[in-house]
Formats: structure tokens, sequence, C-alpha cells
């Protein structure tokens, strides 16, 4: 469970995130939607320990969380093969941490990649190595920001579908930032919609964790209420 309380990280009068609360139950996914620069990413780099809140905290009622952090660029180290990325802190003594990295690495469609250097990745694969890279730390508390966003569209879509599969097979506390309401209907249990530095509206999805829900017209009506609602924090 993570309780964020009242929490403020400030730039100036009107930027940042302003007495913020939220509650993100054990294992439970929550997407963030808003316009630019209203505080999503300062929010993500907050909970993960990058910025120093003014006031405020984020609590996980007193037991120790390992936080793992996926940013929307891949950061993988050039001269580090796929599989060295992948296992770049984590305690290679062993060799059963290798076996765990290659069978994720296959879980996540890049096994063949292990010997490949990042310069000859294609984006969707670097993006799937540098959430390797974050998972084999097995976090207990997940934060993507716009994991997707550099991806076509159809490795965008594989990335999503992956994250699901991910999420319903071993739930982990999950939040992501996108700029897609799309991609939040169908990865979010539910989606915060942010202006300001605020949570103005909680959308619950009727739709997760249907993988097919994207086949649904009824998908899409959601998606015009969760336009309609970005549109009312625009206007605010």
């Amino acid at each position: 469970m993570v309780y964020i309380r009242n929490l403020t990280t400030q730039y100036s009068s009107s930027r940042g995130i302003f007495n913020l609360n939220l509650t993100i139950p054990r294992g439970e996914t929550r997407a963030v939607i808003g316009p630019s620069g209203c505080g999503k990413t300062t929010l993500l780099h907050t909970m993960a320990g990058l910025l120093k809140p003014d006031c405020g905290s984020v609590e996980t009622g007193g037991e120790t969380v390992r936080i793992g952090l996926v940013q929307q660029k891949d950061a993988l180290y050039p001269w580090l093969t796929a599989l060295d990325n992948v296992l770049l802190g984590v305690d290679r003594k062993s060799g059963e941490t290798e076996v765990q990295a290659m069978d994720l690495m296959d879980e996540l469609g890049v096994a063949e990649t292990a010997s490949r250097y990042p310069s000859r990745l294609s984006g969707g694969e670097r993006q799937r190595i540098s959430l390797a890279r974050t998972l084999i730390q097995r976090p207990d508390l997940l934060l993507l920001d716009e994991p997707t966003a550099s991806l076509d569209e159809f490795s965008k879509e594989a990335m999503q579908n992956l994250l699901l599969r991910i999420q319903t097979r071993n739930p982990v506390t999950t939040l992501f930032v996108t700029h897609s309401m799309e991609e939040a209907l169908f990865l979010g249990q539910e989606i915060l919609v942010m202006g300001e530095g605020r949570i103005h509206a909680v959308h619950k999805n009727p739709f997760y964790p249907d993988t097919a829900a994207r086949d649904h017209k009824s998908f899409y009506s959601e998606v015009l209420k969760l336009r309609e609602s970005l549109k009312e924090v625009a206007a605010v």
C-alpha cells in the first residue's frame, strides 16, 4: 500500500504538485494523464526519491519498499550488451542470476538480443531491455514515465499488451504516466486526471484487465469521457 499525504513539490507559484493525496492499494495500477506541465512527472520523480518534496510524505505503511523506475528514455549503457544492461546492479556471483535474466528477457521477447549492443537494438527492444533491468530487481513499487512514447504504433501496442500481461500475472503496485488516453484506459485500474499540480478527477476502469478491450466500441466511448475530463482541466 502506498499513501501519499499532502504532498507538495514546487518549482514556482504555479509549477509542481500541490497538497496532493493519493492511496494505491498493494498490487494495483494507477494511470496518470493530464496536460504537459501539470505535474505528472514531478509526482513520479518525487515518489522515486529523485525530487525532495517541500512538504507532505510518500508512505508505505512502515514497510521497506524497493522502487523501480522506467523512464521515457531507456538510458542503456552503449558499451554493455543487452544482457549486461539487464544485470547492471545485480549480484552476479550466482549463476542463477544470469539464468533469471535470460528467462525474463525471454518472457519480454528479447532473449535473442542478449549479446547485442544498444546501437543494434530497435526502440521497442531497448524499452523492453530497460523494463527487464527494472523488473529483475523485483520492485515492490513500479513507476513508469511514458514507457511507450518513443515507439511506433505497432511496437506501442505490443508493449502495452506485455505490460498488462506482466501486471495480471504478478501484480506489482504501479503508477504510470502517459499522454495517451487509450493507453491509460487499457493499463490503469483507475485513471487519475491531473491539472495544475492536482488530481481533478478519478475514473474507475470498467475494462481492466481485458486484453481485448480495444476491440469494443464501448472502450472508445470511455476514452471520450476521459477526453472530456481533460478538456475540463484545460479550461480551469
